[in-house]
């Protein structure tokens, strides 16, 4: 008993360190982007439901400042030539990448966003776009856009 129990110490150390590893990798490459630098900082654990806000936009803009907080994303209704710039306001790093979870489709992916970095992309067609995080799949979203009358 007192070799099995130092052995599966070391087996659960192991492992906690590989998920911590596993938890904290970029390997996520993305295809476009833009956006400021800003110094990382430590990564912090949510304490929340990851709903969305659901923000009212009834008065058309062309553009659309949308803030990423506490792990949340906005559900957004905006006009057809809208763009929407996301900023991280987390410590944790975060992306906006169209798709449903786990499944992008190609219309737009943010690169790994640091606290305060910025991605932008415009609209220019009616529709209802999800969104998601590649690193937090539950950060879940829509932005519904439509045709101005």
């Amino acid at each position: 008993m007192r070799v099995v129990r130092p052995v599966m110490v070391a087996v659960l150390i192991a492992t906690l360190l590989a998920l911590v590893a596993a938890c904290g990798g970029s390997d996520v490459s993305p295809e476009t982007s833009q956006g400021d630098t800003a110094a990382s900082a430590p990564a912090s654990t949510p304490t929340r439901t990851l709903a969305p806000k659901v923000t009212d936009t009834s008065t058309p803009s062309s553009s659309r400042e949308s803030d990423i907080t506490n792990f949340i994303f906005e559900n957004l209704t905006i006009s057809v030539g809208t763009t929407v710039t996301w900023t991280n306001q987390d410590r944790d790093t975060h992306t906006s990448t169209s798709g449903e979870a786990s499944k992008a489709d190609g219309v737009w992916d943010s690169k790994l966003l640091e606290q305060g970095e910025q991605f932008s992309t415009t609209f220019s067609q009616p529709g209802v776009f999800p969104y998601w995080c590649r690193i937090h799949p539950l950060m879940r979203a829509t932005v519904t856009v439509e045709v101005q009358q």
